[in-house]
């Protein structure tokens, strides 16, 4: 005779629930991402309940430290999260746009919420990984360099003008994301930004 519907039987082969169990765990992790998303992004990635989250995702606080058993461990999760959201590797970005294109779709993405959180769950973190490679910083610069070889720039100047404009940007950046700044400082910076590129190129081009 059968069990109940829904109840799992002593010796029942752990393959015939693990798929299901797998989407669950899935969707539950994706709720308390979305859930932690919103609620630090209104409180603060610092000062936020994680009760609220919780609440938020619709179970008990127990559930969500069974899952992440310390708010850094969700804060980490979270941030790789929304990195790859805003800031896609890959497919995402290698399209081709222009140096110019690129740096203003990378500080108009700063003013989303999303992102200004990004950079406050980083300040977080950062003291607690100090020998951390910055995957981020890194994937910028691959990105400026990409585009700067499209402008004309052979290998060793765009990888070194890359370096120069890499942090400067991330820099701007911040301040965008914090509304430190105003567009006409953004539009001034990717001016000068260009001429600096342009003056690389003209610098290693034929004599």
């Amino acid at each position: 005779m059968g069990g109940r519907p829904g109840v799992r039987r002593r010796g029942t082969d752990v393959r015939d629930v693990t798929q299901q169990d797998l989407e669950r765990d899935v969707a539950l992790r994706r709720r308390l991402l979305e859930a932690a998303s919103e609620v630090f992004a209104a409180d603060g990635a610092a000062q936020a309940s994680l009760e609220k989250v919780a609440d938020k995702a619709g179970v008990d606080l127990a559930t969500l430290l069974r899952i992440y058993p310390t708010r850094d461990d969700l804060l980490s999760k979270l941030v790789g999260r929304l990195y790859t959201k805003f800031f896609p590797f890959g497919g995402g970005w290698r399209h081709r746009t222009d140096l110019v294109a690129f740096m203003r779709s990378y500080l108009l993405r700063q003013q989303r919420p999303e992102v200004r959180l990004i950079w406050e769950i980083g300040d977080i973190l950062a003291p607690l990984n100090p020998d951390r490679i910055d995957a981020a910083y890194w994937h910028l610069a691959g990105e400026l360099e990409l585009r700067l070889r499209d402008a004309g720039l052979d290998d060793p100047a765009a990888h070194e003008c890359s370096l120069v404009l890499t942090p400067a940007l991330m820099l701007v950046a911040r301040r965008a994301a914090f509304d430190l700044t105003t567009q006409a400082e953004l539009r001034d910076f990717v001016a000068a930004a260009c001429r600096m590129a342009q003056s690389a190129g003209a610098a290693t081009g034929p004599s």
